[in-house]
């Protein structure tokens, strides 16, 4: 992976490439998805729904940091639980999984970033989305580096663009020490947003 530095234009690689991965649920999603229709069956939404229990349990078991610059790194994630489509209201997502799941692997997402940043940034379109995911993220005891924010997205297909510039924001003049201690930013889709 690579972490963008903004200053110096380097990122910091991990000397084995398993060392740090995002799985993209709408990937996973295509490889059990029926192959005419690309929508999940039934038993392809079982699979996925265990992936996702997997992928959050093994992320966010993980609590000893010892990646000693994370402290100088911020994540930022865009989320957003609603419809898929390609139009400006529903925004380009790819997944089709329900809420629920989606919700678990924003966290197992979240979780697996954590041991290599001192702070992530999850930018939403609702406070209904931003109410569900610091319940979950307290549930999993990793709010305190995670901070949710709704933004003023308009249209959901706007909110990676509008994290971006807010992390811009608050890099350049945020008051906070997670911010001003800041040399690399990482940013990911997670999974339902093609940004």
């Amino acid at each position: 992976f690579n972490i963008y530095n903004q200053v110096k234009g380097s990122g910091y690689k991990t000397e084995a490439p398993t060392d740090f991965y995002v799985v993209h649920l709408s990937a996973y999603e295509h490889a059990q998805a029926n192959g005419k229709t690309h929508m999940l069956t039934k038993s392809g939404l079982t699979k996925v729904t265990a992936n996702a229990d997997t992928e959050h349990e093994m992320a966010c078991g993980v609590g000893n940091y010892t990646f000693e610059p994370r402290n100088r790194v911020i994540g930022i994630v865009p989320y957003y639980s609603g419809a898929v489509g390609n139009d400006t209201q529903t925004g380009n997502a790819h997944s089709t999984s329900p809420e629920q799941v989606k919700l678990k692997w924003v966290v197992g997402t979240i979780c697996s970033m954590l041991p290599w940043m001192g702070h992530v940034l999850v930018g939403t379109c609702t406070e209904e989305d931003k109410v569900r995911l610091d319940n979950a993220l307290v549930a999993d005891n990793k709010h305190h580096e995670v901070h949710v924010q709704v933004m003023d997205c308009k249209k959901p297909v706007f909110l990676p663009y509008v994290l971006l510039r807010t992390a811009q924001h608050h890099l350049k003049t945020s008051d906070k020490p997670a911010w001003q201690n800041a040399t690399h930013v990482y940013f990911t889709e997670m999974e339902d947003r093609k940004s």
